[in-house]
């Protein structure tokens, strides 16, 4: 199920428990490893039915140029980080 993750799915995808999220809850999942104010948005997102989150993911996902900006450059992660990284 992995590997057909990896090359069919156009989303940010995190494997958890040998478990493919992808769309919102993988993004809910990145929020909750993040912490802080992110865990307002994990308690949120329990009240809201998986098809809204997924439809307000993708809604985001396809602006998310005009909503947070372009960058010229990718950002790299700390040294210290790069083991929550796939090579």
């Amino acid at each position: 199920v992995h590997q057909y993750a990896l090359q069919h799915i156009d989303s940010v995808i995190v494997i958890k428990q040998n478990k493919v999220l992808i769309h919102a809850q993988a993004a809910i999942a990145i929020a909750k490893g993040l912490g802080g104010w992110f865990s307002i948005l994990v308690i949120i997102s329990h009240i809201i039915p998986l098809k809204v989150k997924d439809a307000l993911y993708k809604l985001v996902a396809k602006r998310r140029y005009r909503i947070f900006g372009q960058k010229q450059t990718c950002w790299m992660p700390h040294p210290d980080l790069m083991h929550k990284f796939l090579n």
